[in-house]
């Protein structure tokens, strides 16, 4: 999920090989405030229109029906609980999280004809909560930068 490109403007004489890890380092903090704060929501009641999911099949909303109406992406409930579990998240300039979710869960992961796509919609992120990660990913260079360097100007796009 790609969610801001920060564009550094300002003089990194003497700073900038340090800058690659400490990008690095915040988008692995940003990608944790996914994890946390907004993977959550996508197992809550409302989720399918706050996220404009695929709508599912009647039979298939009957059957929830007669569960009790679980959220959206939510039906045993074995899902949600594997996908909380702490990601691994990796990498360098391009940083990936991995669920260590177990093969329990391959269902969600399978895309038959005609299904809908829920890794996808898992992670989907609104307007207002991309703009928080790349705010919270932004103030952390920012703060980053500043306490080597002085002052930093930096904008996101």
């Amino acid at each position: 999920m790609n969610f801001c490109k920060l564009t550094l403007a300002t003089d990194l004489k003497g700073i900038q090989r340090r800058i690659p890890n400490l990008i690095d380092a915040q988008m692995k903090k940003a990608m944790h405030g996914w994890h946390q704060n907004i993977l959550p929501k996508h197992f809550k009641h409302g989720a399918a229109q706050r996220y404009k999911y695929q709508p599912r099949t009647k039979r298939y909303q009957n059957r929830k029906r007669r569960m009790g109406s679980p959220p959206a992406l939510v039906y045993s409930g074995e899902s949600k609980r594997q996908l909380s579990m702490p990601l691994r998240i990796t990498g360098k300039g391009i940083i990936k999280g991995r669920f260590q979710a177990s093969n329990n869960i391959k269902y969600f992961w399978m895309r038959p004809k005609n299904h809908p796509n829920k890794p996808d919609e898992m992670k989907r992120l609104r307007k207002d909560e991309q703009d928080q990660l790349a705010e919270a990913a932004l103030q952390g260079v920012t703060g980053e930068i500043e306490k080597m360097r002085g002052t930093a100007n930096i904008v996101v796009q």
